[in-house]
């Protein structure tokens, strides 16, 4: 496999992951708050600390 080609799809793949990232980011926010208001503040805030406890 030619050096060139090895360098040219780990920049590819480097990209595509930070693209991926930047997508996704704003989509795990939104659907945390989703979750969040379906639960109310109080069973959510329970639940965080219960699974920070074990």
């Amino acid at each position: 496999m030619a050096p060139g080609l090895v360098i040219s799809v780990c920049i590819i793949n480097y990209i595509y992951k930070f693209v991926v990232a930047i997508v996704l980011t704003p989509v795990i926010y939104w659907v945390h708050g989703i979750i969040e208001r379906y639960l109310g503040h109080d069973l959510a805030a329970e639940m965080k600390r219960a699974a920070m406890n074990r």
